[in-house]
């Protein structure tokens, strides 16, 4: 009967989140079955929540945060509260046949849909909700992720990629994060012990890895922003901007040499080789793997690049953005 007031919703969703927010540890339920009845009772809260929210439509502008995307950003905070509250082993779902935790990540989905791309990276309270939730998602749930349609997954990254030119540094961060999990797990699943890529795809998540072969340029894309973030701005999360930068080097490589034409071919004649040595540099002991040691050499030399290449821009004069012609990123 009140599901469609917001001033009751609002405080009720707010006490679900508090419930599963595990603040300073207070919940040490590891061992028992408190944990589980937990998550399952307040997932049932927010799916039944979510099913009626998504059907909210013909809002105004200036109605449409209190009524409807404020409600979902309180869903999205208390679901990331309980992925990471360390009180719960969610792979006794699967093993019980459990449907509570597949529920609530489908409610995910279904709140994401029918919230439109401009309004997600409008709000920042729904922003930060929604990067959060999906960092988790990534690092602790990515079979969830790869499980999805190549669509739904093509949309998911394309908000990450949106995310890296935030101005608030969490959220830049978290998008890193987010699009470094993803791009790991495709490079991992295609690398070969003879340390080769091979694009042959298995039955399982073949949807998924297909991404990169089906649509280059949502790939091509990180790899393109990143450069030009690092570059030609102020770059305050260079280390978590390396992470993804080098998955999207290893696995385009064709394109990172397509973007290094283009830098060197943007800079004056007479200062084209420091350039081009500079990018010689920036994978100067960098191997085709994404061990800790490789990632960590490839963070140190994308300091040196960025400092030196700044250093050339500024008494070169040249343009202060990439701009890469070709036909795949015009898609």
């Amino acid at each position: 009967t009140w599901y469609a007031d917001h001033e009751v919703t609002t405080p009720a969703l707010k006490l679900v989140y508090e419930l599963l927010m595990n603040r300073s540890q207070r919940l040490q339920l590891e061992s028992s079955i408190h944990g589980l009845l937990l998550f399952r009772e307040c997932s049932k809260v927010l799916v039944s929540y979510a099913q009626r929210v998504i059907t909210f439509t013909n809002i105004s502008k200036e109605d449409l945060y209190r009524r409807k995307l404020k409600g979902i950003m309180i869903c999205f905070n208390a679901l990331r509260a309980a992925l990471c509250g360390c009180y719960l082993n969610f792979g006794i779902f699967k093993l019980y046949e459990d449907p509570s935790l597949d529920n609530v990540l489908d409610m995910f989905i279904k709140m994401l849909m029918c919230i439109d791309s401009s309004d997600l990276l409008c709000y920042p309270k729904l922003t930060q909700s929604y990067f959060s939730l999906l960092e988790v998602l990534t690092q602790e749930h990515v079979e969830f992720i790869t499980s999805l349609s190549v669509q739904l997954t093509d949309y998911i990254i394309r908000t990450a990629a949106d995310g890296l030119a935030s101005l608030e540094t969490i959220i830049c961060t978290e998008c890193c994060s987010i699009l470094d999990h993803i791009l790991s797990y495709i490079f991992k699943r295609l690398m070969k012990p003879n340390k080769k890529l091979s694009f042959e795809l298995y039955p399982e998540n073949a949807q998924f890895l297909s991404l990169i072969q089906e649509r280059p340029a949502v790939f091509q894309r990180i790899s393109t922003t990143i450069l030009n973030i690092v570059i030609y701005e102020e770059c305050r999360n260079q280390y978590s901007m390396s992470r993804p930068l080098l998955c999207c080097i290893l696995l385009q490589p064709d394109h990172y040499q397509q973007l290094r034409k283009s830098i060197i071919e943007s800079v004056p004649a007479t200062r084209a080789e420091e350039v081009a040595n500079c990018f010689d540099a920036l994978m100067r002991g960098i191997e085709n793997n994404l061990s800790t040691k490789n990632r960590e050499q490839f963070s140190q030399n994308l300091a040196i690049f960025r400092r030196d290449v700044n250093d050339i821009l500024k008494t070169s004069g040249s343009p202060s953005t990439l701009t890469v012609n070709s036909p795949e990123m015009m898609n």
